[in-house]
């Protein structure tokens, strides 16, 4: 299998308009973020586009391949850390068959956040969980502690893997780590965002369903899914439990117990784990 992109970068992510060869899907109210596949004319390739649908620029931190057959490309997750402009489109990648001849598949995820993820209010729809795409207008629901929470997925204890990582817009580092457990779980994602002094600004834990973003209308016929977002310096927690046949959940705690909560996977251990292992 070769990789035709070792990461993704300012060049592989071009700002372009949406291609006329293919139905463009149409914004729809509530999701911020769109994808879509499009056939390359005379080849057997397929680009992926991702359009922002919102009012502010956001950075994409994470594209991740998964479920392939006889792709041409490395199934893993990349980490493009790539701004998204308000009102934009990018082609965000190319993928082609290892053998035209053969059947070929895939599936895709991708993560993205505000660029001024710092200042995001709580009681906005949008920016209160930063570090993912497709998070519409959620009505988060205050929980009395964090304890309180019961996560719909429980954490996956495994392997992990490090993505490389490097400095993105506005000073931020985004370091990743996949946790992957036996074939029977799906792999759970860790992030942690590092602003220009090195400090931890945001941590995200994401587990179960990778095929759609938090927050995608009608979502709740899926495999569960549990989201974990913490802004770090402000001590505030939104958890999300989606999909599974379940109504979806999303609540918001506050105070320092959220960064070492049992509930949530204890934050603060997670996140000096991928800072020590990943922040090489």
């Amino acid at each position: 299998m070769r990789l035709a992109f070792p990461l993704l970068s300012a060049a592989a992510l071009l700002t372009a308009c949406a291609p006329s060869v293919s139905p463009v899907p149409a914004p729809v109210p509530g999701v911020r973020v769109q994808s879509w596949a499009v056939s390359v004319r005379d080849t057997a390739a397929k680009d992926i586009y991702i359009r922002n649908d919102g009012e502010e620029d956001l950075v994409i931190t994470s594209m991740q391949l998964y479920g392939c057959q006889n792709l041409k490309q490395e199934c893993k997750v990349y980490a493009p850390n790539v701004v998204l402009p308000a009102g934009k489109t990018v082609k965000a990648m190319r993928l082609e068959p290892e053998n035209t001849k053969l059947t070929w598949k895939y599936q895709y995820t991708y993560a993205t956040r505000l660029m001024t993820a710092a200042r995001a209010p709580i009681a906005s729809s949008t920016s209160v969980v930063t570090g993912f795409s497709r998070i519409g207008m959620v009505p988060f629901v205050g929980l009395g502690g964090a304890e309180e929470f019961v996560a719909r997925v429980p954490p996956v204890i495994g392997t992990a893997q490090c993505n490389p990582s490097g400095p993105g817009p506005a000073g931020i580092t985004t370091l990743m780590m996949v946790m992957v457990g036996d074939a029977s779980t799906t792999p759970s994602l860790f992030f942690v965002d590092l602003d220009g002094a090195g400090k931890a600004v945001l941590y995200t834990e994401m587990r179960g369903n990778l095929r759609t973003a938090p927050g995608t209308p009608g979502s709740d016929t899926l495999p569960p899914r549990t989201t974990i977002s913490v802004r770090v310096q402000q001590g505030i927690a939104n958890l999300l439990n989606e999909g599974g046949g379940k109504p979806a959940e999303y609540y918001a705690v506050t105070g320092p117990a959220v960064m070492t909560a049992k509930a949530l996977g204890n934050p603060a251990e997670m996140m000096a784990r991928v800072i020590k292992e990943c922040g090489k």
